[in-house]
């Protein structure tokens, strides 16, 4: 949860700054950084602190509050 609201918060305050379609390298940039944030995060996550059978449940958690504070 607290990933999402930074992640809303941020992009909220400086989100005219960050999406800029006259600036397409910003655009990139935020890409690489969700793509490793949404993917890298989880896997490393994972791998340290939760027992691969629980990767279920762990996957649940870990996107059920944005989903469920998106709507």
């Amino acid at each position: 949860m607290v990933i999402w609201l930074g992640a809303t918060v941020a992009l909220r305050i400086a989100g005219q700054w960050v999406l800029r379609p006259d600036r397409p390298l910003s655009i990139i940039a935020l890409f690489v950084i969700s793509g490793y944030c949404c993917f890298g995060f989880p896997v490393c996550y994972f791998a340290f602190a939760i027992p691969r059978d629980q990767y279920a449940l762990g996957a649940i958690a870990l996107v059920a509050p944005g989903m469920f504070l998106d709507t």
